[in-house]
């Protein structure tokens, strides 16, 4: 692709045979997709349309040595009947390799619905991220990377309410729009129907009694709203643990009656205030993202001075030694040996390539879900690699300097 990029930019380029001309015209002389393939040992080698598929997917086979041996062959003697010589004959099979996966129709239609998404994204970016996280699961970008890159475009991402989300997510201005109830764990779209179908025929929750009594959901649902923070706009609702421990008193299993509106101050213990660090677990806990934050954010003061986020490695040149720390977004090993990884910051993503080594070496580690890892910056054709030396993980260590309020000797 890279070499494509540069030839239609106006790099200078021939054929290595006018018979390659129909088959890579449309490409400026670089395979890009699966049909192409299929051509070239048509048009250069006079094989079959079926035989020549089956030599591109002999390419994408492990141990494929003596096959592709077979079909070189093959694919010399049909292309020297045709007037083209050894040397030339070689330097077309040479640019066959496995990584043709897409037909060309198949990654038509994939552009096409790449640039209607972008420019959605572009003019519209609030309807295009709530369309989006309406759409999960989609299978590749984490709502936490979604609500990250909607914050990049001006996009708030607010957080579920008993009293004003719907069961997906709606817009609630301009530039913001409000998670809705099913994306909170344990509240499916029966128990969100249930809880807006409530609040449209007996009026808006009141308080934690009034969800308690009024929503019918099981005491893990109702405890999940309030850590996801469903809660927190009603009355009394001045910490999410003191309303976990309010469940508690007010839940009751079982019974046909709900149970009475009754106070519950004398009951209630003396608890830690829940701070960021407890918003962010329950929030990850219960929805995969945080809409205070990323967890980066968070760890960012208590981290090694020599961690640099997303936006000191994109500034570093190639060779850069360069340390630095995320979530781990994927992790991926296509038919080759290295493994790619993807790491999130606050700001953006990173992208780690580890040899078999060091993935043998550290693989315990990367695993984990935020690791820190230092190595090599690589620039190539446009695209940035960390080559990856030492990993360790920063999740527990980084955890305990973070300062917490302890009350355990208070018996007040």
């Amino acid at each position: 692709v890279a070499e494509f990029i540069r030839r239609r930019n106006g790099q200078q380029w021939s054929y290595d045979h006018p018979l390659e001309e129909k088959a890579l015209s449309k490409s400026l002389g670089i395979i890009l997709f699966q049909d192409q393939v299929v051509q070239l040992g048509m048009d250069v080698a006079g094989m079959t349309a079926t035989d020549s598929d089956q030599m591109r997917r002999a390419f994408q086979r492990r141990n494929n040595e003596r096959t592709i041996a077979r079909y070189w062959d093959r694919f010399l003697k049909g292309a020297t009947e045709r007037g083209v010589d050894e040397d030339t004959a070689e330097a077309i099979f040479r640019k066959f390799n496995p990584h043709y996966m897409f037909p060309e129709a198949h990654a038509i239609a994939f552009a096409a619905t790449a640039f209607h998404m972008a420019w959605l994204r572009t003019h519209y970016p609030n309807e295009f991220y709530t369309s989006i996280f309406n759409a999960q699961p989609m299978g590749f970008w984490p709502l936490e990377t979604l609500k990250q890159d909607a914050a990049k475009r001006g996009v708030t991402v607010l957080s579920p309410d008993v009293n004003m989300s719907d069961v997906k997510c709606t817009p609630a201005s301009e530039d913001s729009f409000r998670l809705g109830l099913s994306f909170i764990r344990d509240i499916d779209t029966a128990s969100a129907t249930s809880i807006i179908e409530n609040r449209r025929w007996h009026g808006p929750y009141r308080s934690l009694a009034d969800v308690v009594s009024r929503s019918g959901l099981q005491r893990s649902a109702i405890e999940s709203l309030v850590k996801a923070g469903a809660c927190d706009g009603l009355d009394g609702a001045t910490d999410r643990r003191k309303l976990l421990w309010e469940v508690g008193l007010r839940y009751a299993a079982d019974q046909d009656q709900s149970r009475m509106d009754i106070q519950t101050d004398h009951e209630m213990a003396r608890l830690l205030a829940t701070d960021a660090t407890d918003r962010m677990a329950f929030e990850y806990q219960t929805m995969s993202l945080w809409t205070e934050g990323h967890v980066m954010s968070h760890l960012r003061p208590y981290l090694d001075a020599r961690i640099i986020d997303s936006r000191g490695v994109n500034e570093l040149p190639h060779c850069s030694p360069v340390v630095t720390a995320g979530k781990v977004l994927r992790r991926q090993k296509p038919l080759g040996k290295m493994v790619f990884m993807t790491l999130e910051d606050e700001f953006g993503l990173i992208p780690l390539a580890v040899a078999p080594q060091e993935w043998k070496t550290y693989k315990d580690v990367l695993k984990e879900t935020i690791v820190a890892v230092s190595g090599t910056l690589s620039r190539k054709d446009n695209t940035v690699n960390i080559h990856v030396r030492h990993a360790w993980s920063i999740s527990s260590s980084q955890a305990a300097k973070i300062p917490r309020q302890d009350i355990s000797k208070d018996f007040r």
